[in-house]
C-alpha cells in the first residue's frame, strides 16, 4: 500500500509540478519551496515525500508532530521566513530535546569510560544525544549543495545497515521502514540528479533526524556493535560540519556565517576546472557520485568488523586525514 501511495505521489508531482511554480507566499510573489538555477526553478519538495513513510511507520502522535515540526523548521528556512541561524538552531535544539525525552532515546554505552560515567546522569545523556543529532542534521544540510549527495549518502547508509542485519546476529528494528525509505530516496536521488527536485532544508533536516534517531535506537539494542561504527556511518556529514566550525574559528569568522569553502563545493570547482567541464549539472553530478562512491567503500569496509573498535578508529582516522589532504589540494587549486 505504501509503495502505491509513493508512486502515485511522485507521478502527481511529475505531471503537475509546474503548478507549484505558480504558488506564491506573499506580496513579493516569492515562490514557495523553490530555488533558482541557471535554467529554471526547481521545487524543494523532496522532504514532503519523506514524510509519507515517516508518518506511515511512526504512529505515535506526539512523535509524528515532532517529526513534522522538524520538517517545517526547514521549510520556513526554505521560504526565507526563518532566516536567523541562531533562532533556527534554538528551535531545532528544543524540538530534538523534546523528542529524545519523550522517546527515551539515550546512549548508555560508548566504550569510553569517562564519557560512559557522565552518560549515567540523565540530563547529560539528553544533552549529549541532542548535540549528536544536531551536528548530524546541520552537517547533512551542509552537504546538500550537490545534487544527489544527501539522498545518495543515506541510501548507502541504510543499505549498509540492512547488509549488517542480514549477515550478523543483529536485533533488527525498522527493517521495513528502511526498505521503503531506500525506495523513496532512490526516486528522489534520480530526480535530483536530473535537476527536477531538491530536498531543501526541510528534507535534509527531517531525513537526517529520522535516520539518526533510528540508528541510535538500533545501537542501544545491539551493544555488541562498536560505538565508533555508528560514528563511521555518519562521519562525512558530521565532519563537514565540525571542520567548517573549526575552520571559521581559526579564520576568526562566525561559525554561522555562510561561505563557499565547504569540501563538496571545492571538489565541484576542482573537477569542473580539472576536466574542463562546461556543463554545471554534469560537474555537479560527477562530484556527488564520486563522494558517494568513496563513502560507500568506507562504510561497507567498516561493516566487515563492526565489533572491532580499533578497526573503526583506523577507518575514521584515515577518512579524516584523506579529507584534510583533499581539502587542501582543492582549496589551493581554487586560487
Amino acid at each position: 500500500m505504501i509503495y502505491i501511495i509513493l508512486i502515485v505521489s511522485f507521478l502527481i508531482f511529475l505531471v503537475f509540478s509546474k503548478k507549484y511554480l505558480k504558488f506564491t507566499i506573499n506580496k513579493n510573489t516569492r515562490l514557495i519551496h523553490q530555488t533558482y538555477t541557471a535554467d529554471n526553478y526547481v521545487p524543494l519538495l523532496g522532504g514532503y515525500f519523506i514524510l509519507i513513510p515517516v508518518f506511515f511507520y511512526h504512529v505515535v502522535l506526539f512523535q509524528s508532530l515532532l517529526f513534522l515540526s522538524i520538517f517545517l523548521t526547514g521549510v520556513l528556512s526554505d521560504v526565507k521566513l526563518l532566516n536567523s541561524p541562531k533562532f533556527r538552531f534554538l528551535i531545532q535544539f528544543c524540538l530534538v530535546m523534546l523528542f529524545i525525552i519523550f522517546s527515551k532515546t539515550y546512549i548508555n554505552n560508548t566504550s569510553i569510560d569517562i564519557l560512559d560515567n557522565l552518560l549515567e546522569y540523565k540530563f547529560f545523556n539528553i544533552l549529549f544525544v541532542t548535540f549528536c543529532i544536531l551536528i548530524l542534521m546541520n552537517g547533512t544540510n551542509f552537504i546538500d549543495g550537490l545534487n544527489g549527495l544527501v539522498s545518495g549518502y543515506y541510501i548507502i547508509t541504510l543499505l549498509v545497515i540492512i547488509y549488517l542485519g542480514n549477515n550478523n546476529n543483529i536485533n533488527f528494528i525498522n527493517y521495513e521502514f528502511y526498505k521503503i525509505l531506500i525506495f523513496t530516496l532512490l526516486i528522489i536521488f534520480i530526480l535530483n540528479l536530473l535537476n527536477k527536485i531538491y530536498l531543501g532544508d526541510g528534507g535534509s533536516y527531517l531525513l537526517s533526524f529520522v535516520i539518526g534517531i533510528s540508528i541510535i535506537k538500533l545501537y542501544s539494542q545491539n551493544l555488541q556493535i562498536s560505538s565508533l561504527y555508528i560514528i563511521l556511518l555518519f562521519w562525512y556529514p558530521c565532519f563537514e560540519n565540525l571542520f567548517s566550525i573549526i575552520r571559521k574559528f581559526y579564520q576568526k569568522k562566525s561559525p554561522l556565517q555562510p561561505d563557499n569553502k565547504h569540501f563538496h563545493q571545492l571538489a565541484f570547482n576542482f573537477i569542473k576546472k580539472k576536466f574542463k567541464l562546461k556543463n554545471n549539472l554534469l560537474s555537479n553530478n560527477i562530484t556527488s557520485i564520486l563522494i558517494i562512491s568513496y563513502n560507500m567503500g568506507a562504510l561497507f569496509l567498516g561493516s566487515l568488523y563492526v565489533q572491532s573498535t580499533n578497526f573503526q578508529v583506523l577507518i575514521i582516522v584515515f577518512n579524516i586525514l584523506f579529507y584534510i589532504f583533499l581539502y587542501q589540494k582543492f582549496d589551493k587549486h581554487n586560487y
